[in-house]
């Protein structure tokens, strides 16, 4: 199960600090299909902040971990992520992630917004 709707392709994305417990936004994904896999796209900016907790998203639990392998484009040494021009990270989802991340995507999207984006179209 891939999203069609673009509306449901785009995911907040958290961080629960490993040394709080505190969970907050830091970042925006996309879910896409590539050659038949779930992928979860984000900028590596964000996947920086493993450093400090583990990253969620909401899924029909409630946010969870992301479950998945995590690449991202790395620096020279002597480069800083602020000078980096491409800053692109993903996770290759399992498919039970997947799933249950789209299976609530629609229930974050109130029903004014859908009237709006339905008019929009």
């Amino acid at each position: 199960m891939y999203a069609v709707d673009p509306h449901d392709s785009l995911v907040p994305i958290f961080v629960e600090h490993l040394s709080s417990g505190k969970v907050e936004q830091v970042g925006t994904g996309i879910f896409i299909e590539f050659q038949g896999a779930p992928f979860l796209f984000t900028a590596a900016h964000v996947t920086d902040i493993t450093e400090y907790g583990s990253l969620m998203a909401p899924t029909a639990n409630g946010i969870s971990a992301i479950d998945g392998y995590m690449a991202y484009v790395d620096l020279l040494p002597e480069s800083n992520r602020s000078e980096d021009t491409v800053d692109i990270a993903y996770f290759r989802l399992t498919q039970p992630s997947l799933e249950a991340y789209l299976l609530i995507s629609s229930l974050y999207i109130s029903q004014d917004a859908k009237s709006s984006i339905t008019q929009l179209s």
